[in-house]
């Protein structure tokens, strides 16, 4: 799943495939993910995954590692 995420996050903040990105990948310490960008990666997130994020876990999803986590929460409710 981190591999998929970090796809979706490159093609949403418009970053090369040169910029390396792990779980801690956060708007901290990567500048393009600014307010707008955010708005765009979880739009794109649920377009790929076919799902909604609730506001709360909007909130949570503070870098890439809690990002997975939620997905495969929502997906494993999903089954």
């Amino acid at each position: 799943m981190m591999e998929e995420v970090a796809k979706i996050v490159r093609q949403a903040l418009a970053l090369g495939e040169d910029v390396f990105i792990n779980e801690e990948t956060s708007h901290e310490n990567l500048p393009e993910w600014d307010s707008f960008g955010q708005i765009v990666l979880f739009r794109q997130l649920e377009e790929h995954y076919g799902l909604k994020f609730t506001f709360d876990e909007m909130i949570q999803m503070e870098n890439v590692g809690q990002i997975c986590k939620i997905l495969m929460a929502k997906r494993r409710g999903l089954e």
